[in-house]
């Protein structure tokens, strides 16, 4: 009986470390994202990279839309399975996607 309280005792006590390890972790990540909402409502959606630098991307021309061109300029998301890459100009802007199967980065012998 003792060692079954014992047993039941030591699972609680390693949960609340758990708890408690998470707690301390996560508590500094709550804490920023809340000064950044602060931030983001008092500039109007406007989050700053710096002093007078709002987080904006900004090119002098659109990428070239050509095969060589959205692969040169585009800019990609996505992980590794899947992704696209956004293209374009302002009138009008291109989606590419993408996913590991459609291409390899070179020929595939088929499988049978």
């Amino acid at each position: 009986m003792t060692s079954h309280l014992s047993k039941h005792f030591g699972e609680k006590l390693r949960v609340s470390k758990v708890v408690t390890a998470s707690f301390i972790l996560l508590a500094p990540l709550w804490v920023g994202c809340q000064h950044d909402l602060a931030v983001a409502q008092q500039n109007n959606g406007l989050i700053a990279d710096g002093p007078g630098k709002t987080l904006r991307l900004w090119y002098d021309e659109p990428a070239p839309d050509s095969d060589a061109g959205w692969v040169k300029r585009s800019i990609p998301m996505g992980n590794g399975y899947m992704g696209i890459n956004v293209f374009g100009g302002t009138a009008s802007e291109r989606i590419q996607i993408t996913e590991n199967s459609l291409y390899s980065g070179g020929r595939e012998v088929a499988q049978t």
